[in-house]
């Protein structure tokens, strides 16, 4: 039998201390999966995970990687950069990054019935995101075959690049963040994400 205790650990990692009851995953995608309420929710071995969904303050952001996206070759083959697509990490994890990206392959392995995993993946770090939980999705990511992960702060105008779990670039002003060990082509200076026009 699971204990409160067990059922909490996972969020009290990160300071939350409110009782966590575990849910299946069809509960899940009933009462959780398609609300429109200003949050994204993510199922973590029975733990819904609440964190804010992106907003029009991101569109400039999204918009700057989609214009580059579609001078690469991948999009050429069909391939396809987008926005909050439900992936399992494990058998227990499901998750909706910012972005990601599915080669022509992968659209097709979803469209029967298969569950693509993204090799690229974004996440868009708003202020109230909590960076133990971030720090744990990175690894979550990786461990499940990911090869390139963005944390993009805007606050900051800063870009993490992780190639792997410890490799990281930081990317600020002129320096140039790649995807391109994923996505030939992919790649922009950091202050060009962050432009006003």
């Amino acid at each position: 039998m699971t204990t409160v205790s067990e059922v909490n650990e996972p969020l009290m990692r990160y300071g939350v201390t409110k009782p966590q009851t575990k849910v299946s995953f069809p509960v899940f995608l009933k009462k959780y999966n398609n609300r429109a309420d200003g949050f994204k929710y993510e199922w973590n071995d029975g733990i819904v995970e609440k964190s804010p969904a992106m907003t029009t303050r991101e569109l400039f952001i999204i918009d700057c990687l989609f214009r580059l996206f579609v001078k690469t070759k991948a999009f050429e083959l069909g391939g396809i950069l987008t926005t909050e697509v439900e992936q399992w990490t494990t058998s227990a994890k499901y998750r909706k990054p910012d972005l990601a990206y599915f080669t022509k392959a992968q659209i097709l392995e979803g469209k029967n019935e298969k569950e693509p995993l993204s090799e690229f993946m974004v996440e868009i770090i708003s202020k109230n995101d909590q960076i133990n939980m971030v720090n744990d999705k990175v690894l979550e990511y990786f461990n499940a075959g990911v090869k390139v992960v963005w944390l993009i702060f805007p606050m900051q105008k800063m870009v993490h690049v992780y190639t792997s779990p410890i490799d990281i670039k930081i990317c600020k002003n002129e320096i140039v963040c790649s995807a391109e060990t994923v996505i030939k082509g992919f790649s922009i200076k950091a202050s060009d994400i962050f432009a006003e026009d």
